[in-house]
């Protein structure tokens, strides 16, 4: 008898010992990708890149075509798989939970698949809707950036493409987001694009979002917006001054540049646009007047990030970021929300114009700009 309650106390103690155990595990839960890409060299090394902090915030080595990457993250973001030497890189929403990742090295963007949490779940249904578009003007994006067209002609049908299809995307995911607002990524995205949302729209959406989403900084950022305390420059304001430093460790202000125009543009790393920006001031870097000043300004939060970038595209003029965390004081300094976002400032320090976006049109508009002057 003796022997069967210390048996049972045994028991006991077992199961709580294990209810406590699984209890610890499960308040500890992060995330686990878990990846397949097929056809990767031995031994290459993949970056998990964090769109927020824009940084890189985990890493792995691929064996045997698999890799397995565990951490843990504050809420569900937006993240990019990147291998750098190739500049391959894949989207997915990281979350607490487990993931898996599949895709060819041959082209591990379009072919990936990715299975995860809601907020993946979501991302998927979108790019469900809008992956015919994407894939068209990413595409034509790729052929443009690597100068694969025949003439003038060609290179302007190629543009036109692009365009049409950016905007057939827009659309199509500005109506799913506004359908779909209950989520970190919808959210994120809603608030990207809310200047081309009507502010009524906005506001059934905010009145309508669960309890949780409505404490989403998103969410309070689009309340600001919508009740007009989003401060924001315009054209015809005075410019706002700041100091970044060079790749070389060389501390700049902005103010220092005045007298001449100055074409301030915000870009990163993992923005196509902005790259292709990048490579045409490079490609046409002669023809730029002696009176004006192009000035780029890198939201990248890892400097390494920074500088691999600025080598690929040919960046020769003054460069700048601020670095850590200070990046996020001069971007919302400009309401940088989407990249690429430009500037152009006459010599007396007044903004006479904002680019939002990127086609080759926007330089005719800039030498305009400044020959009215």
């Amino acid at each position: 008898m003796a022997k069967g309650r210390i048996l049972i106390v045994k028991l006991l103690v077992f199961f709580m010992l294990a209810a406590f155990s699984c209890k610890k595990k499960k308040e500890s839960k992060g995330y686990n990708i878990v990846g397949h890409i097929e056809g990767t060299p031995s031994d290459t090394k993949i970056y998990l890149f964090n769109m927020e902090l824009q940084s890189n915030i985990d890493s792995a080595i691929v064996k045997n075509d698999e890799f397995v990457m565990e951490g843990k993250i504050d809420h569900p973001t937006h993240c990019v798989l990147i291998i750098p030497n190739q500049n391959k890189y894949a989207d997915l929403i990281v979350e607490n939970t487990r993931i898996t990742f599949e895709s060819t090295y041959a082209d591990i963007y379009f072919q990936r698949k990715v299975q995860g949490g809601p907020e993946q779940g979501l991302k998927n249904r979108l790019w469900g809707l809008t992956g015919e578009y994407d894939t068209r003007y990413l595409k034509v994006g790729d052929s443009l950036s690597k100068e694969l067209y025949m003439d003038e002609d060609h290179k302007k049908e190629l543009i036109a493409r692009y365009e049409k299809n950016v905007a057939k995307s827009k659309e199509v995911m500005k109506d799913f987001i506004v359908k779909n607002p209950n989520s970190y990524f919808t959210l994120n995205l809603l608030f990207r694009n809310r200047k081309s949302i009507s502010k009524s729209t906005l506001e059934k959406v905010l009145a309508n979002l669960d309890v949780p989403y409505s404490k989403v900084p998103d969410a309070l950022a689009l309340a600001e917006y919508v009740n007009g305390k989003e401060v924001e420059l315009k054209k015809g304001d005075l410019f706002a001054d700041f100091e970044g430093i060079t790749l070389e460790g060389e501390s700049i202000e902005l103010s220092s540049l005045k007298g001449s125009h100055i074409y301030l543009s915000f870009w990163s790393r993992s923005c196509k646009p902005c790259r292709l920006e990048n490579r045409f001031f490079n490609t046409n870097f002669e023809t730029i007047p002696e009176n004006l000043r192009l000035v780029s300004f890198s939201i990248d939060k890892d400097q390494r990030v920074w500088e691999a970038a600025s080598k690929e595209d040919g960046i020769r003029w003054t460069n700048l970021s601020a670095q850590g965390n200070k990046n996020d004081s001069i971007v919302k300094l400009y309401s940088v929300q989407a990249l690429p976002k430009s500037f152009l400032i006459d010599p007396n320090g007044i903004i006479i114009g904002i680019f939002e976006g990127y086609n080759e049109e926007f330089f005719e508009s800039i030498l305009g700009l400044i020959e009215s002057k």
